[in-house]
Formats: structure tokens, sequence, C-alpha cells
């Protein structure tokens, strides 16, 4: 799959995806554009890529939400609220194409007090029309539950997503233009809300890979050209861990992850959630576009 940017006066960056790198074409061969999808005009996919990580990760199975467990690398949904994090409008929708694993997957048990219920929906408008909390509040000290976690340590991710315009799109919406916001917020390390692994207490961190980068290899060459991406959210980086280049990342030999959760169709009756098959091969899981036959429901 490629992706389309454009980058100066003078060229045009073609991310290719299947070598992990962009290629400069220059205004003399816009010809060979033909040959590419377009769409009235408008180039239709804008690549990115963005590594994240954090202490720990919870990204819970459907299946196990009461004594919560954490698939073993971060789903497309959770990815693609993390993008949404830095930059989205009703104009755009971020696709993730692929998630390439840093570090071995590792789990720890913990357990925590944590609140029983949730304050209902129904309460908290009644509370907003009439102008007053009584009611409201939830007592900790009476509503206290222990409940154990099965959660990854130390996890780290590169994600590859591009984004589509939308039937929302108006004339002000250029691609150019959204992709040069995400570029500069993610550079930056600004956000509208903090992003998570999963779950709102593990933070993650990120910082924007520059398209000259190299995806991190098995053999670690390119990782010190990650070093010098941008500014980060103010957490330090971490190196690539030679140990993570195992079967257990399907280095070698592809891991199978079983059935994992793609995202939820909110425009459907009932909300569904759609899952598709993952498989982890040389640390990287392909994520199947949507429509894709792969996809279940």
């Amino acid at each position: 799959m490629a992706h389309y940017t454009i980058t100066t006066g003078m060229a045009f960056a073609i991310y290719c995806g299947r070598h992990h790198h962009f290629c400069q074409i220059p205004l003399a061969r816009i010809d060979f554009l033909d040959k590419l999808t377009l769409f009235k005009g408008k180039i239709m996919t804008y690549g990115i890529r963005l590594h994240i990580w954090g202490t720990h990760g919870l990204f819970t199975r459907p299946e196990l939400k009461v004594e919560r467990a954490s698939y073993d690398v971060i789903t497309p949904s959770a990815a693609r609220g993390i993008l949404e994090a830095i930059h989205w409008k009703p104009a755009i929708r971020w696709i993730v194409d692929r998630i390439h694993v840093l570090e071995p997957i590792r789990f720890q048990s913990i357990r925590r007090n944590e609140v029983g219920h949730k304050a209902p929906a129904g309460k908290i408008r009644a509370a907003m029309n009439r102008g007053d909390l009584a009611d409201l509040q939830i007592l900790v000290d009476q509503d206290r539950q222990q409940r154990a976690s099965n959660v990854l340590v130390a996890p780290a991710y590169v994600i590859e997503a591009h984004f589509d315009l939308t039937a929302k799109a108006g004339p002000d919406d250029t691609v150019g233009k959204h992709l040069d916001i995400f570029n500069r917020r993610a550079a930056k390390g600004q956000c509208f809300n903090q992003p998570s692994l999963g779950t709102r207490e593990f933070v993650a961190h990120f910082a924007l890979v520059p398209p000259d980068a190299v995806i991190p290899s098995p053999d670690g060459h390119s990782w010190g050209a990650m070093l010098h991406a941008g500014q980060t959210n103010g957490a330090p980086r971490p190196s690539r861990a030679p140990e993570a280049e195992t079967s257990d990342l399907g280095f070698g030999t592809p891991r199978d992850l079983g059935f994992m959760l793609w995202d939820i169709d909110h425009m459907a009756p009932g909300r569904p959630s759609m899952f598709f098959r993952a498989t982890l091969r040389d640390g990287i899981v392909e994520i199947p576009a949507p429509g894709s036959p792969d996809i279940k429901r």
C-alpha cells in the first residue's frame, strides 16, 4: 500500500508501506501519479508513523472485563484513539495500517481497589438540568472492590496509519492542511487529551517518526535514526530491546495472536464489535483495511 504527501513545491513524497520508507518523486515525473489512486483530483491517503510507549498497558479483551486481561498487542481501535488525541476533525478518518511491536510481550498481574459502579447517566442529566449535585455522589468506602488485572509491562510500538477525507470535509479541509497540523502537534508533543495505553491510568508517551527515518529492523541498526525525531511530551525515549527479536514476536515463525478487536461499528444498530485474526510476523501486525473480508462481526 502506498500513501502520498506533498512535502515541498519541488517534489512529492510517496510512502511505500512494503519497504517502510518515503520516496521522493520530482515534479518532472508527475505523470507517474496518473497510475496512482486519486479521488476527485485529490490525493486520498496520507501516511504517518508515531512511536508510542509507556510503563504499562491494558487493552482489555471484551470477554474478560471483570478480572481484566490485556491483548498481547495494542488494538487498532486503541491506536486510532491515540492518533485522534493528537489531531482529529470530522473531516478526516484515521485508519491504522500496521503496528510494529518494539518490546518483548510481558505480562504482570496487579490488584487494585476500584469503585464498583459508575454514576448513572440519567442521574447526571437530571443533576445538570436542576443545577445541583444532590444524590449524585459515590461513596468510595461503601462501594469499593478489589479487582485483578493482567497488564502489559513496558509496551512500545510504532503505529503506521493514514487518514482519508470524509464526506464532512469542507472546501478548507485539504489533506495537506490536516497532515501538517498532525505532524506539527505530534512533533511538539501536543494533544487534546492525554493518550493512554488502553486504560486512562496508563499514560502513552509519543514521538513523531520523521519521513526519512527507517522503521527499526531486526538488527536494530536503524533505531538510532528514530532518536533524532522531534520533541516528545516530556518522557525519555526507550531504546530497542534486542531480546524482543525472538519467536515471541514472530521472528522466524509467525505468531498467531488469535482474534483481536478491530473496532466498534458506532453507525450500526447496537454498535457491534468487529474482530480480525491477528498475526505477529517479524514484529509487525498487519491491520486489515476497512471493508476487508478479514474483518468479522
